[in-house]
């Protein structure tokens, strides 16, 4: 899931199988990634999504919030501490001189009209250079997607708050501040049935009075066909509302959140309506 990401490819799909080990002792199953290749064209940011399903197995396991949190963590690990994009890029660029010598005389299965060595070298280096600039692209707009505030706002409530998420990033550390006196629980409807009960979270004031929401909210994931006769299926983020209900309905006066990587502060925007 992450290796296609970092690819803007595909490991298997709806009509081709998916090489998969079972281990035994561990309960666990790891998908064997094969027939590899690296997508150069450059992300389009406007419709860029984390969320690849090219299988129906992705299309469930991306509707989940814990493995949606497990796929950012890691891709954000990959690229930012282990650094795998710098790490290829520097192989690629030792072996630059040798590679281009070896291409020159490996024409491989796509016939060139009009065979010519120079115009083969020189358009050899270029796509060369253009996978490089490609790789150091892809590595920004992830790292800039991941670092980007999320889109979320809030609004008053008869008997709290709501919050709503509009797009693929969450919101995490909820920190719900009060001008006047603070109540003394806050509870999140946990199932959505307006009513608090058994099944609910509760959260209580530090020695501020205010409240840190220690959770991460997602947006909900929804699977949408593009095809009629086809089961493959896109994942689109849906206006989410998150309700909290606060003792004698006291309503807050501001609500902050934090990037989940960069920890950046970010007072969400208060809707009247």
């Amino acid at each position: 899931c992450v290796l296609e990401i970092l690819t803007n490819g595909y490991n298997g799909d709806y009509i081709h199988n998916r090489r998969i080990a079972l281990d035994s002792w561990s309960g666990n199953t790891h998908i064997i990634p094969h027939d590899f290749t690296y997508n150069i064209s450059e992300i389009n940011e406007e419709s860029f999504t984390l969320d690849k399903n090219h299988t129906n197995l992705f299309t469930v396991l991306n509707q989940s919030s814990r493995f949606l949190e497990v796929k950012h963590n890691i891709l954000y690990r990959v690229i930012k501490d282990e650094k795998i994009f710098d790490k290829v890029i520097e192989d690629l660029e030792n072996i630059k001189d040798q590679y281009l010598i070896s291409h020159k005389t490996n024409l491989g299965s796509v016939h060139r009209v009009y065979v010519n060595n120079q115009n083969i070298e020189s358009q050899n280096e270029k796509d060369f250079n253009d996978l490089i600039k490609s790789l150091k692209k892809r590595k920004k707009k992830i790292i800039n997607f991941l670092e980007s505030n999320p889109k979320a706002s809030w609004e008053n409530y008869k008997k709290g708050f709501n919050v709503k998420i509009e797009k693929l990033l969450p919101i995490s550390n909820l920190i719900v501040k009060f001008d006047k006196k603070s109540p003394k629980w806050i509870i999140l409807d946990y199932n959505n049935n307006q009513i608090i009960d058994e099944d609910d979270k509760y959260f209580f004031p530090n020695t501020n009075g205010n409240f840190r929401i220690n959770l991460k909210l997602f947006a909900n994931r929804i699977p949408v066909n593009n095809y009629i006769i086809s089961a493959n299926n896109k994942i689109v983020p849906g206006n989410t509302k998150f309700t909290f209900f606060v003792e004698k309905n006291i309503k807050p006066s501001e609500l902050i959140t934090f990037n989940n990587f960069t920890k950046k502060k970010l007072s969400l925007e208060f809707n009247k309506n």
